[in-house]
């Protein structure tokens, strides 16, 4: 059973969510707030592993924790971003695992971060080409990604890519009716 995920990039924002199952307490919160609480938890859980082990937070291997309600699985790629899975309390940790592995791998790399034209989440920190008035090229401030557009589920934050929400969803839905059999 899967009931969502998010995507967290570097500077803590979650630049994707989506819900998978309709109907539960997930729908009580607002979209923003469960985001925030799922990224806190991530951030406690890190540290505290990190001081039961005496490393730092960014050597301390942290895969999923469960209550008696769902699983939290947790993957952080090279480059900061965190991906997030929340799963019923009896999914394999490591199968999910090379799950998120691969939608980082073969789908968000390949419809968002090999795309041109996808909006760079952290646009203060990017440059993009401006023409100045004589139309010499300078680098200037990246555009602002766009405000979340209210829908009837959890809006994607930055990540707009239709091909990867595609891709994903279909992923995803995979997963749920191969263990709905």
């Amino acid at each position: 059973m899967i009931y969502s995920i998010h995507i967290f990039d570097r500077h803590c924002d979650c630049i994707f969510r989506d819900q998978y199952l309709q109907g539960t307490a997930l729908n009580v919160l607002d979209p923003d707030e469960h985001a925030k609480l799922v990224y806190g938890v991530i951030y406690s859980v890190r540290n505290l592993v990190a001081k039961l082990r005496h490393e730092p937070a960014a050597d301390a291997p942290f895969l999923a924790y469960a209550t008696s309600h769902y699983k939290l699985h947790y993957y952080e790629t090279p480059t900061s971003l965190k991906f997030v899975l929340m799963t019923g309390p009896n999914v394999n940790t490591v199968a999910v695992r090379d799950i998120l592995k691969s939608i980082y791998r073969d789908i968000y790399v390949e419809h968002v971060a090999k795309n041109p034209l996808a909006i760079v989440p952290n646009g203060s920190a990017n440059t993009v080409p401006v023409l100045d008035v004589d139309g010499v090229a300078t680098a200037g401030p990246a555009p602002k990604p766009p405000k979340a557009v209210p829908t009837t589920g959890p809006p994607a934050a930055y990540i707009t890519n239709v091909a990867f929400k595609a891709a994903l969803d279909r992923l995803i839905r995979g997963l749920i009716q191969a263990n709905s059999d």
